[in-house]
């Protein structure tokens, strides 16, 4: 029976065998594929001894140990393949949540900005009640000062004055001072009158809410 050559080493006609380096390469892409493989079977087959052929159990051997190590290949590149599609994965999850920790953050900075516009508006709007409802206290209290004490008072006196005139108690320039007084509070009253319903009217506007009715 003739030997049958390792599928690494098989002999071809016409060329001088080498040593197999481990570390050489058989085809580009470093790894035996179907083809390498049945082109060294054709070539064993072809120069072989036909009156002392080869067992066919050992070509049997020779095919299954290929598919093996074809099998281990196979593996190797899936289980790359897995794990390249692993690292994507893994680059897109992390990517996905550095997006949404921005989209996160912008958010937070959007809201922090409305709070800070809501608490200046608010602030301002406060300032502006609490200064409307003082002047519109102190208009109030001044006008009614004014109708229910000054300005009946500085009226008694001009027509006290009036009535003295006449009688020669007084002269006319007592009686011209006590008018020009009770025009001057008049005029005083109806300032801080429209001083107030200015102040109320702001009011009104701010809270929506009538206040004089």
């Amino acid at each position: 029976m003739s030997t049958v050559y390792p599928i690494s080493s098989a002999p071809v006609a016409g060329k001088a065998t080498t040593p197999t380096d481990p570390t050489a390469t058989t085809t580009g892409s470093n790894q035996l594929n179907e083809d390498t493989f049945l082109t060294l079977l054709v070539a064993q087959l072809k120069y072989q001894d036909p009156m002392n052929p080869a067992d066919s159990t050992q070509f049997l051997s020779q095919t299954a140990q290929f598919t093996q190590v074809e099998t281990l290949q196979k593996m190797e590149a899936e289980q790359a393949a897995a794990q390249s599609a692993g690292q994507v994965l893994a680059a897109s999850t992390m990517i996905r949540r550095e997006r949404r920790a921005a989209a996160v953050a912008e958010q937070l900075s959007a809201l922090q900005a409305a709070r800070s516009t809501y608490d200046g508006s608010r602030l301002s709007l406060q300032g502006r009640l609490q200064e409307d409802y003082q002047m519109a206290s102190t208009s109030a209290r001044l006008a009614t000062l004014y109708r229910e004490t000054v300005l009946p008072q500085a009226r008694l006196a001009l027509e006290s004055s009036m009535a003295s005139y006449q009688t020669g108690a007084v002269d006319f320039l007592s009686v011209l001072t006590n008018f020009g007084s009770v025009l001057e509070y008049e005029m005083t009253y109806f300032d801080e009158l429209t001083a107030f319903h200015v102040a109320v009217s702001r009011l009104e506007e701010m809270t929506g809410t009538p206040l004089v009715h």
